[in-house]
């Protein structure tokens, strides 16, 4: 078989098809051409049901049809990333509001869009296996992970730099962690994702993609010294220049501020301390989107 049958394909096919394939879900998606769940391989197991001295086999058949998801750097435009990149700050923002959730692990790669029939650009984050419920006070309360989560060039700095012991913090997870991880995705993407050709360039930034502790103090140059943040915005793709520009830099001075702003306090010792309660204020959902010059869905 090497074609590809339309989702209006009638039932009795797809069950042929499926037969045929021999329960490979893999080859059932490329024959019918759009991705189909993974449930397929037990939808098709018989249940067997005693109906007095006689027993009676059901099968049922279960799939879904959804739009292929894509990688950012296949978009076809910076127009579009944009579209896609407002789309993942706001449904990101709905999963707090609507059901108290945070991602807990935005990265380059689960940071994804699809299109639809008509053509539109849709962004959306994906695995959500390492998420976190969150309280009244914005403090995580559970996560499907024993330790903290992330992908280094992505967590916030407040979650990956040592306390003043030299000791792994253990911190709650908060809104403002998955906030600012949002904003290194989008100053990863303007050096990494090549929408020209298609493709994600390797990074070639070692201390960023480094440990934790060398990416956090990457992360911190990178806001509070001039000739860091010039140098590697420098190597920003050229379609991407006028989003440097109009976005990263207003947003990498609000991170730079806040974080300047909840250092001044100083424990018993006399020792400089990070005001959490006060980064979790300046951080906010509403502040980030005025930045960039966007006004919130207003969802139904």
């Amino acid at each position: 078989m090497s074609h590809h049958m339309p989702v209006e394909t009638g039932l009795n096919t797809h069950l042929e098809l499926w037969a045929a394939c021999e329960g490979d879900v893999n080859k059932y998606t490329n024959e019918v051409g759009y991705p189909c769940s993974r449930q397929l391989a037990g939808a098709f197991a018989p249940r067997q049901e005693t109906n007095g001295q006689s027993n009676v086999i059901r099968r049922s058949l279960i799939y879904s049809v959804t739009p292929r998801p894509r990688w950012l750097w296949e978009l076809n435009s910076v127009e579009e990333f944009v579209s896609c990149y407002i789309g993942i700050v706001e449904i990101h923002h709905y999963a707090l509001t609507s059901a108290h959730v945070l991602h807990s692990d935005i990265n380059g790669e689960n940071a994804m869009y699809c299109r639809t029939p008509d053509g539109k650009v849709l962004g959306f984050l994906n695995d959500w296996d390492l998420a976190c419920f969150v309280g009244p006070l914005d403090l995580s309360e559970s996560s499907t992970s024993q330790h903290r989560t992330g992908t280094g060039p992505f967590m916030a700095i407040d979650l990956q730099q040592p306390d003043n012991e030299g000791k792994s913090p253990k911190r709650d997870h908060r809104y403002c962690h998955d906030l600012e991880s949002l904003f290194w995705l989008l100053v990863w993407a303007v050096l990494h994702f090549d929408l020209k050709a298609g493709s994600r360039r390797k990074c070639e930034l070692k201390e960023w993609d480094g440990d934790w502790q060398t990416a956090a103090l990457f992360k911190n140059s990178f806001l509070t010294n001039a000739g860091t943040q010039n140098r590697i915005l420098k190597m920003a793709l050229k379609p991407y220049a006028g989003l440097v520009k109009r976005w990263i830099l207003p947003l990498a001075d609000m991170f730079q501020d806040a974080r300047h702003n909840c250092e001044k306090s100083r424990d018993a010792e006399g020792f400089k301390i990070f005001d959490h309660e006060m980064y979790a204020k300046e951080i906010t959902f509403e502040k980030f989107m005025e930045i960039i010059g966007v006004r919130p869905r207003q969802w139904g």
